[in-house]
């Protein structure tokens, strides 16, 4: 990125480092790009059970877990703020949907439109964003989730 070292005091890649062959590179730029104390604000999918053909038409190249995701960020140069699963609530209906279509799905076939690919009725998505932002805001270490959020700040 054609930026000046320590220029930044933000870095926000909100599901980015998936769709990057070097996830790795990404963070050092990020580390670079940072003035020190400067915050990096990162979310991506979670869990490789949940790999569907939703993360091929999205060209991902992987799912996380919580420590790959705390190693890009190694304690030499980052604070580990907050790295925690979000979307808790949706993990298992993700997950069934996503197992159900794996089980249905004949190789080299499309078995219609994806889950991921409807809107949601008006009345559930309010719910759900209620649902996850109160259990965001709790901050209690979950143990599953269909993404994580990672907050880092850069070291001297």
């Amino acid at each position: 990125m054609p930026l000046p070292d320590g220029s930044l005091d933000y870095v926000t890649a909100l599901d980015v480092l998936e769709h990057v062959p070097d996830d790795a590179a990404v963070v050092r730029g990020f580390h670079r790009l940072l003035k020190p104390g400067g915050l990096a604000v990162v979310t991506v999918p979670a869990g490789m059970a949940l790999w569907s053909d939703w993360d091929e038409a999205l060209h991902h190249y992987r799912r996380y877990s919580r420590p790959q995701l705390r190693a890009l960020f190694p304690p030499a140069g980052w604070e580990l703020v907050h790295v925690n699963y979000t979307n808790v609530v949706a993990y298992p209906a993700v997950w069934l949907v996503r197992k159900w279509r794996r089980w249905r799905s004949q190789p080299g076939t499309v078995n219609g439109p994806r889950a991921e690919d409807q809107s949601l009725p008006r009345w559930l998505n309010t719910l759900l964003r209620g649902i996850l932002v109160r259990l965001a805001l709790m901050r209690l270490p979950f143990p599953f989730g269909v993404s994580l959020v990672l907050v880092a700040r850069r070291r001297q």
